[in-house]
């Protein structure tokens, strides 16, 4: 079995391929391949916070229309009801 997980820290100074054990290409790829998977994870998640906070400002916004284009139909909803007591009364005035 390697010795590279049995050493304890005093055998390593910056690296664990400093220390004058006998190191096998396989550690080196476990130590490598899990650096650069911890790289690889905080991109991941570098990009999934800037994913998620587009879509929270795109929801936000969405938010605000709706509520424009809700009093945008309330104030036509009016203007249709007071133009149709308009045409009711020409109406019954004609009607005299």
């Amino acid at each position: 079995m390697s010795q590279f997980f049995l050493n304890n820290q005093n055998n390593f100074s910056n690296t664990p391929f400093t220390s004058n054990t006998n190191i096998k290409f396989g550690d080196k790829l476990i130590y490598y391949g899990g650096m650069i998977s911890t790289v690889g994870a905080v991109i991941a998640f570098i990009g999934s916070s800037i994913v998620y906070e587009e879509d929270l400002k795109e929801s936000e916004e969405n938010s605000q229309e709706s509520s424009i284009n809700q009093h945008q139909l309330q104030e036509m909803q009016q203007q249709i009801q007071l133009l149709q007591r308009k045409i009711n009364q020409l109406e019954q005035d004609q009607g005299r």
